[in-house]
């Protein structure tokens, strides 16, 4: 009775761990690829937010530089004390009225970026501290305020990362 149980085990406890072995190594699998997934659309959002916080930075020093060259109330994108428009309405940057861009721009052929965008504005003008006496001097303060965009759009047609940069100039 001892050999004819013997011909009927051929294997089925091997069988049963092969199969627990391979639902965990597919479960391990499908893990690392959602992993991985998950990591690469991180790095690719990073990217983008990397290119647009640039493309900014960019637009902000072309509009420091008219500014710094006295030439900034004669551009196209100045705007007088208080009549700035508020830079987190996208109608603002969509506008070609009053808007400057850097012109030519890599990202704009290259990944459907637009090119970045500034405009300038004016402060109120603050008296300077002088050690002289009797001297009363005033100084000019612009505020540049810069965006920039990824060349990845969203479902509405939008840039999915805007970045909008200000700085402040005394001249």
């Amino acid at each position: 009775m001892q050999m004819k149980l013997k011909q009927y085990e051929r294997g089925s406890a091997l069988l049963l761990l092969g199969v627990i072995a391979l639902i965990v190594m597919l479960l391990l699998g499908v893990t690392a690829i959602r992993t991985t997934m998950l990591q690469e659309r991180l790095a690719g959002g990073f990217a983008e937010q990397y290119q647009a916080f640039q493309a900014a930075e960019m637009a902000l020093r072309a509009g420091e530089i008219l500014v710094n060259k006295n030439t900034a109330r004669s551009a196209a994108c100045f705007y007088a004390p208080g009549t700035a428009p508020d830079p987190k309405d996208r109608a603002t940057w969509s506008s070609t009225e009053k808007i400057c861009n850097i012109g030519t721009y890599y990202r704009t052929e290259n990944y459907g970026a637009a090119p970045p965008k500034f405009f300038i504005e004016q402060q109120e003008d603050t008296p300077d501290v002088s050690l002289e006496a009797g001297a009363v001097k005033t100084k000019e303060i612009y505020k540049v305020t810069a965006l920039g965009t990824s060349g990845v759009k969203g479902e509405n047609g939008n840039p999915v990362v805007s970045v909008i940069l200000q700085s402040s100039i005394t001249h």
